[in-house]
């Protein structure tokens, strides 16, 4: 006698952790395609920020942003979602740095669901003192996958004036719709 199957749809759970070099992340999946070693880095440039288009098939309520601190701690940064067209959503406005070497977790100030769909995952420095983990992904490739930088900090409201990748530097940062730490 054969086993009887569930008739219904099996649930499946939302990933709780979107990560710029994870699989929801067009540019992670890119990114495994080159070297994949995360390490500690000076921020490339002052008031620079980065865009990761991600994409979600499913609703997901946003409620914390992660940034792998690298091995120095200096300034603000601000983590925030962008609609496809670079609007900003929400972002936990400028934040200072803190905790060596390890992820730091902040609050976005109300949880905000996104819908299915594409969005931008926005990461911004405002120093070059400061240093994140990030892995070394040849910049053309970063561009083809979508990546682009802004020079805008904190992260704009409106959509900054995007370009292309000019440096090889996939921070790593997220968010988040659990607590992580």
């Amino acid at each position: 006698m054969s086993p009887v199957w569930p008739t219904r749809e099996l649930v499946q759970p939302t990933v709780p952790v979107l990560l710029s070099i994870g699989m929801a992340s067009m540019v992670g999946n890119s990114a495994r395609l080159s070297s994949f070693t995360a390490g500690s880095a000076a921020w490339p440039a002052a008031n620079r920020g980065y865009g990761i288009p991600f994409s979600l098939d499913k609703p997901y309520e946003v409620r914390r942003a992660l940034l792998y601190n690298g091995a120095t701690v200096s300034g603000n940064f601000d983590i925030g979602v962008l609609d496809r067209y670079g609007d900003r959503i929400t972002s936990i406005g400028s934040t200072a740095q803190a905790g060596v070497s390890s992820i730091q977790q902040v609050a976005f100030g109300s949880p905000v669901t996104l819908d299915p769909g594409v969005y931008i995952l926005a990461l911004g420095i405002n120093n070059t003192t400061a240093t994140v983990f990030r892995t070394a992904t040849p910049a053309a490739l970063l561009s083809m996958a979508g990546m682009r930088q802004f020079d805008s900090f904190p992260i704009p409201a409106t959509a900054p004036a995007l370009a292309a990748m000019a440096t090889d530097y996939l921070p790593v940062f997220g968010i988040a719709s659990v607590d992580v730490i």
